[in-house]
């Protein structure tokens, strides 16, 4: 089965692509920069050769070859025009909020990510963290605005702008269409349905992604549990709400196009919402492959779905590959992609499999998370498995039920359902606090 595997993998086409532009990507952060062109060009020569000698001009092997090249060179080109900003010098810029992080120590100080829109530095379309301290309180997410702050680098090399303050807001971001309307609505349902100011803040983390709102003592329980991908919208979130959206439109609409096409803008819309987590994108691309694939009824290829997916990703921004959200959520679908090809028994009984699939998935995520956990965080946490494994299925059926919520809560009172989620916390909490015990369930370093 692993050998079948391994031929499988290696003779997708895209493997052959990523990789390589992937050792380009590293060498450009480790080596100079004539020497990565010095190893891509010698790298291209040697293949050339070889399939000169072997005379193997299949019309396949030279695509992928002119593939490489033009993401390479495109690649290169960037570069060139990269990291030539003189940092710790003091900048004016206009660009608009992605998102605003509340600083717990200090309720004037304030996070956000900004994507700059106008600078007469290397800056453009390029998304920032900015420091501001007393951030006037009108300012949302999408708002645009004008500001001054210091240019320079944090300790992993990222450019960062700090001691920030807002110029004007020049223009706000209310013409056509906007999510920050669906963001806005669903926050005010939270509260609405919330039995407590806890609940309010479950509900916006496992939704939207915003942890802001959840007492740092809540969120070191759920670090310690290994269960804190919950509350950063991940490909979970968006793999959940695909399958609740097919199995709604497939019966509304009967063309599969349309169906296919009105799931991808729901989607979209809600990457918007949560500001576009690379989990988050990486499920949206390998969902919108699949559909291709099915609509054009092609035999469905994971492996290639994820690489395909991971290569337009990195492509699209170069740093990804570098952060911690990219990583994770590659390394954990391909670990899941292995377990399940490999270890493949089923038995009769229904139930049976279903607690299987669940516990190899759990087993998959943390083989695929636990080296890059232990790296950035100093923890190991093999008690994931076991609480993965009971509590994704329950936040599964929690989600139909939020967005139940969502959809009739105009329509009718239905109030009494706050108290069916604080059940779903409570059992949720009471699994994690079970399981979760210092140097027995979990390991810090």
């Amino acid at each position: 089965m692993i050998g079948r595997f391994k031929i499988f993998f290696m003779n997708s086409s895209v493997v052959k692509i990523y990789f390589p532009y992937i050792l380009v990507l590293i060498g450009l952060k480790e080596l100079k920069f004539i020497e990565v062109v010095f190893l891509v060009s010698f790298g291209f020569i040697l293949c050339i050769g070889i399939y000169i000698k072997k005379k193997n001009f299949k019309t396949k092997n030279i695509l992928i070859l002119l593939i490489s090249f033009l993401l390479i060179n495109l690649t290169l080109y960037n570069f060139t025009n990269k990291d030539t900003l003189i940092v710790d010098r003091e900048i004016s810029v206009t660009g608009q909020i992605l998102e605003i992080i509340n600083y717990e120590k200090d309720s004037n100080l304030k996070i956000c990510k900004v994507n700059i829109k106008n600078s007469n530095l290397l800056l453009n379309n390029k998304d920032v963290i900015c420091i501001f301290y007393k951030l006037h309180n009108t300012v949302y997410s999408k708002d645009i605005i004008k500001f001054k702050g210091v240019l320079t680098k944090d300790k992993k090399g990222s450019l960062l702008i700090k001691n920030c303050t807002v110029v004007e807001i020049s223009k706000r971001n209310n013409t056509g269409f906007s999510t920050n309307i669906i963001k806005h609505y669903l926050e005010k349902t939270f509260s609405k349905i919330s039995l407590d100011k806890d609940i309010e803040a479950f509900l916006n983390a496992i939704i939207l992604g915003n942890k802001n709102l959840m007492r740092s003592t809540e969120k070191d329980i759920y670090r310690n549990s290994g269960t804190m991908h919950l509350f950063a919208v991940s490909g979970i979130h968006v793999g959940f709400i695909y399958l609740l959206l097919n199995l709604l439109f497939s019966h509304i609409l009967r063309n599969k196009f349309i169906c296919q096409v009105f799931i991808t803008i729901v989607l979209a819309i809600y990457l918007d919402i949560v500001n576009y987590p690379p989990s988050a994108q990486r499920a949206f691309t390998m969902i919108v492959f699949w559909q291709i694939t099915k609509l054009f009824n092609k035999k469905a290829n994971l492996i290639s779905s994820l690489l395909w997916s991971a290569l337009i990703t990195v492509f699209w921004d170069t740093e990804q590959l570098f952060s911690l959200g990219y990583q994770l959520s590659y390394t954990v679908v391909f670990a899941i992609v292995i377990i399940f090809k490999t270890i493949n028994f089923r038995y009769e009984n229904k139930l049976t499999n279903f607690l299987l699939s669940s516990l190899k998935t759990s087993y998959a995520a943390f083989c695929g998370s636990m080296l890059l956990i232990f790296y950035y965080f100093g923890m190991i946490v093999p008690v994931s498995i076991l609480i993965n494994m009971l509590i994704v299925p329950i936040c599964f059926i929690l989600i139909i039920i939020l967005f139940s919520i969502i959809i009739l809560f105009p329509l009718i009172n239905i109030s009494f359902l706050s108290y069916v989620i604080y059940f779903f916390k409570y059992v949720i909490d009471s699994i994690i606090n079970i399981f979760t015990y210092g140097n027995l369930t979990y390991f810090t370093f």
